[in-house]
């Protein structure tokens, strides 16, 4: 709940290159408005799908039932309505400046190795 991970597959030989392509995400990220837009209604789309799930309505009834204060009652998803449409990217890049510092995330690489396969 307080985590995001990201991941992806490769060759060995490929690795280098990938991560330093995927490291732009985190260092340069673009937040072009069209993609912000384009993010939002992905969301949107996932929440409205959700709605009618057994599952997502449990998630959600133990979320509205755990301990006041509780991060786990935090908010969890959100529709365009409840994100607001209007200054989003705004919104985006000040939580990007507050949260996506190196000193708060950490970097694994898992796979099977043979000598001289990795960097």
């Amino acid at each position: 709940m307080e985590e995001t991970n990201y991941h992806f597959d490769v060759s060995p030989a490929a690795l280098p290159g990938a991560l330093a392509r995927h490291s732009q995400f985190f260092t340069s990220p673009l937040f072009e408005p069209s993609c912000t837009e384009r993010e939002l209604n992905a969301v949107d789309s996932e929440f409205r799908r959700n709605l009618q799930l057994d599952v997502r309505r449990l998630f959600q009834l133990g979320k509205a039932t755990s301990d006041p204060g509780h991060a786990y009652r935090k908010f969890g998803t959100g529709s365009k309505e409840s994100l607001g449409a209007k200054d989003v990217r705004e919104r985006l890049l000040k939580w990007y400046g507050e949260h996506y510092s190196a000193n708060l995330m950490k970097l694994v690489v898992v796979g099977n190795r043979k000598s001289g396969a990795f960097i």
